[in-house]
């Protein structure tokens, strides 16, 4: 738990290759738990990831880490860290900006998960 990384999907495979979806996909959703406290929200992928949905009743700062929550993966990879909480007037839910664990530019090691859970 806490471990790291750029958590992805294999989403086609050909015979020398493979092409990935990361949360920097727009299609992207996963459940995530949010600071110590485990608030839940929603990461929601793009250029610029983002957690929606996040209750309105937990305590958040700036820099709390976001850890994966969905059972599609691992419980507890700590997939970024979340800046700018603001409310969202219209909604009973707050949002904050993603920003990734792990640099694209800095990745030197791929780790596979198959047949996961």
């Amino acid at each position: 738990i806490g471990r790291s990384i750029l958590v992805g999907e294999v989403s086609e495979v050909r015979p020398h290759s493979a092409v990935v979806r990361t949360i920097f996909d727009a299609g992207w959703s996963s459940a995530v738990k949010i600071g110590e406290r485990k608030v839940n929200g929603l990461l929601k992928g793009g250029v610029l990831p983002r957690v929606t949905m996040i209750e309105k009743g937990g305590t958040l700062r700036d820099g709390d880490a976001a850890i994966s929550a969905s059972a599609s993966y691992p419980y507890g990879l700590r997939v970024g860290t979340i800046r700018r909480i603001r409310e969202v007037s219209e909604q009973a839910f707050r949002e904050a900006d993603l920003v990734a664990a792990e640099n694209l530019r800095d990745l030197d090691t791929v780790e596979v998960i198959l047949d996961f859970p």
